[in-house]
Parts: structure tokens; C-alpha cells; sequence
């Protein structure tokens, strides 16, 4: 019984563990947008990488860690080496504000920063999922994602553009992980086989 279950540990990890976790952003290159000081606290884009801030998912905080993308802005964020498939979650901050700025967002996906695939999604950040993020799909497999304000062309609210606090993407499986993992799993049956016999 034991040993079944430790099979059965084995093979999920094999089968869901690769994708089960969130790598988060920890490198952006920024161009600002209009409406925004490039000396404010909002123009660093510190803000938007590492993991989600709770304090800027509290409406109560105003300026404190997230990056504005200015009107027009975007921002190229990237995960180290690694390349990303499935669910990518993007943590807006300015949603439910007492001043209820309305503020929309294209994502574009790529992987060498020069072909850009759009996702169908508009990102508007009145829309932030019970996580406090803007969450969707992407289809293949990528290492860079883009956010452009659209703001204006979506006749939102004009201030200083979407805002963004983390990115978090889906780790793509790693198939020399997954070969060794299995060649392990097969190892084990042999030898509960042996013992047995």
C-alpha cells in the first residue's frame, strides 16, 4: 500500500508538478508613457517585479508598490532563462479606487522580442479575478511578455495609465526533468518487483 502511494506521488508530480507553481517577472524594460513624472514613485519599475504585494491589492494604499505604465506606456517583462505556456496572471492595483479610474491594457507575447503574438484579451482592471490579478491563457510556448496601455483608444479614465504590481506566468515543463523523474519511477517497480520475487 505504501509503495502505491508513493508511485501515485510520483507520477503527479511527473504529470502536474512541472506547471504547478508561478515564476514571477524579474526583469522589465520600461517605456513610459504620457501623464506621469519619470521622478515619481510610481515610475519605478522595481515595483512590478518579484511577487505580488498585498499591500498594493489593499485600495486603502495609493502609490506604493507598482509600476504606471504612463497613457501609451509598455513594459517587456521576462523570467530569467525560463519560457512560460498556459496561465499568466497580471496584478493590477487601482481597481475599486474611490476616483474609479477605468484603465485598459493590450498583452503581447514573443519569444525574441521582435515577432509579437496579441492575446484576445483587453485587459481593463475593473476585472481582477479573487487573487487580485488579470488572468488568462496563452497558447505555446514564450519567454517574453508585453503590456501596452491602451487606455485612451478604450476611453477609459486618463491618468497615468495601467498599473501593474507583478506578472506571473506557467513555467514551461522541463522534458530532461520529467525523463529522469520517469526513469526513477521505472527503477522503483523493477525493484519492488525483485524484492517481491
Amino acid at each position: 500500500m505504501k509503495f502505491r502511494i508513493l508511485l501515485l506521488t510520483c507520477v503527479s508530480v511527473l504529470i502536474f508538478g512541472s506547471n504547478a507553481f508561478a515564476m514571477f517577472a524579474d526583469n522589465v524594460e520600461w517605456t513610459m508613457g504620457t501623464n506621469l513624472s519619470a521622478t515619481s514613485s510610481r515610475a519605478n519599475i522595481e515595483n512590478a517585479l518579484g511577487s505580488f504585494s498585498d499591500a498594493a491589492y489593499n485600495p486603502a494604499y495609493s502609490d506604493i508598490d507598482f509600476l504606471s505604465l504612463g497613457l501609451g506606456g509598455k513594459a517587456i517583462f521576462s523570467f530569467g532563462d525560463s519560457s512560460f505556456t498556459g496561465k499568466v496572471s497580471i496584478y493590477e492595483t487601482t481597481w475599486g479606487r474611490p476616483n474609479n479610474y477605468d484603465e485598459y491594457a493590450a498583452v503581447y507575447v514573443s519569444t525574441d522580442k521582435v515577432n509579437w503574438d496579441p492575446i484576445p484579451e483587453v485587459l481593463f482592471n475593473q476585472d481582477i479575478d479573487e487573487a487580485g490579478a488579470l488572468t488568462f491563457d496563452v497558447k505555446g510556448v514564450f519567454k517574453y511578455l508585453m503590456v501596452e496601455d491602451i487606455t485612451v483608444s478604450q476611453g477609459g479614465v486618463a491618468g497615468d495609465g495601467f498599473d501593474i504590481n507583478a506578472v506571473s506566468v506557467s513555467p514551461t515543463p522541463i522534458p530532461g526533468a520529467a525523463l529522469l523523474l520517469g526513469s526513477g519511477l521505472i527503477g522503483l517497480v523493477g525493484i519492488r518487483r525483485r524484492i517481491k520475487a
